[in-house]
């Protein structure tokens, strides 16, 4: 979803989160979480702050598109959450690293 060292929302990220912002918007009982992380280069505290940039960054985009804050939550848990092998001092490629830069969402309806 991002690049190595970087907040910065890709045309294809736009894309999908025009997408999803639409269907926010369609349905305005849905709430959203957002969850970004960090591939594990980099200290675990700055990579900490750049998954809380990235998570905002979202978070703001969405609201650019017409989704209420109150109806977004955005979490930065940075490399706590790794998807494969490529922890600290861990040789890996590119491709390895990217699988772990990454934003989860979470789709629930509003609780009462």
């Amino acid at each position: 979803m991002f690049g190595y060292d970087s907040f910065e929302l890709s045309e294809a990220n736009k894309a999908y989160l025009d997408a999803l912002a639409k269907l926010l918007n369609k349905n305005e009982n849905l709430y959203l979480e957002i969850r970004a992380y960090t591939d594990s280069r980099g200290t675990k505290e700055y990579n900490l702050n750049l998954s809380e940039l990235r998570a905002y960054a979202v978070k703001s985009y969405l609201i650019r598109k017409g989704i209420f804050p109150q109806r977004l939550e955005h979490f930065g848990f940075g490399e706590s959450n790794l998807l494969n092998h490529c922890s600290d001092d861990v040789d890996c490629s590119e491709a390895e690293h990217a699988i772990n830069r990454r934003v989860e969402y979470y789709i629930a309806p509003k609780s009462n």
